[in-house]
């Protein structure tokens, strides 16, 4: 079980019966989809854990869909998400945190993030900015956003009350860099710009 807390909230879809879960980058690392009928396949391949399978089983779940960073969650259309949501929520995270990796991956090929790319750096740098570090930013009444990702360098825009701010570079370093290090070996520095 992971010591510190991870970034992982749920959020509405243009589908009122799907909910997207963002999950911290690096911790749900390959493509997996489907429904009631795959859920013991999904067991078997190693990659959906029983606690999450007995979701689609007892069809609280009509579909599910894993895929980096991301899991979508659909209930049939006589489900209501007041009877689950908590529930699955507390055991997403629990899956999603019980091992140092992350996901069961079983047999599946994964995306490393060791090998990750600018533009998946990017993407969960802007996950960070329009979450808690843009929540701690906006706080003190300052606002960031992501200028460019290169070669590893991350260059964030402070404005507001950021704008020259002394702590501006330890806000980045402990709101983004700290939290993206260990998951994006491609990650050089995060520097106000």
């Amino acid at each position: 079980m992971s010591d510190s807390p991870i970034l992982f909230y749920s959020r509405g879809t243009p589908d009122p019966l799907t909910l997207e879960w963002v999950v911290e980058p690096g911790l749900l690392r390959f493509h997996w989809e489907g429904g009631a009928g795959d859920a013991a396949e999904g067991v078997e391949l190693g990659v959906l854990p029983f606690k999450i399978a007995r979701y689609l089983d007892a069809g609280e779940l009509s579909h599910l869909r894993l895929q980096p960073g991301r899991i979508f969650t659909t209930i049939p259309e006589d489900g209501d998400w007041r009877a689950i949501a908590g529930r699955l929520r507390r055991d997403l995270y629990e899956v999603l945190t019980d091992r140092p990796e992350g996901w069961p991956t079983g047999d599946l090929p994964v995306e490393s993030p060791q090998d990750a790319s600018d533009a998946e750096l990017a993407q969960a740098v802007e996950e960070l900015i329009a979450g808690s570090a843009g929540n701690y930013a906006s706080t003190h009444g300052g606002r960031m956003a992501l200028r460019s990702v290169k070669d590893g360098v991350v260059k964030v825009h402070m404005s507001g009350a950021c704008t020259n701010c002394p702590a501006a570079k330890q806000t980045l370093s402990s709101h983004i860099e700290m939290q993206l290090k260990h998951r994006f070996k491609n990650l050089k520095a995060v520097l106000p710009d």
